[in-house]
């Protein structure tokens, strides 16, 4: 799969950060590091996510279920 628009981005499919599976009033990060981990694992790499999202929690839970456990590229 390759993005015929950004070499870097894997598909043309993104995983949206706006609603995110919530426990307690926060991102629940061990269903997210599932769902994250099954979307990296069918080849894609594309997260979409902004401060805005989830007041700022979407960003905290990709680092936490992303960026700390997979390399940047």
């Amino acid at each position: 799969m390759k993005n015929r628009f950004f070499n870097e981005i894997r598909g043309n499919f993104g995983f949206g950060c706006m609603r995110l599976p919530m426990k307690d009033g926060e991102v629940d990060l061990e269903e997210m590091r599932k769902m994250t981990d099954e979307f990296i694992s069918r080849g894609f790499n594309y997260f979409d996510t902004a401060h805005g999202y989830i007041g700022g929690k979407s960003e905290t839970a990709i680092r936490e279920c992303v960026s700390k456990r997979y390399p940047r590229e």
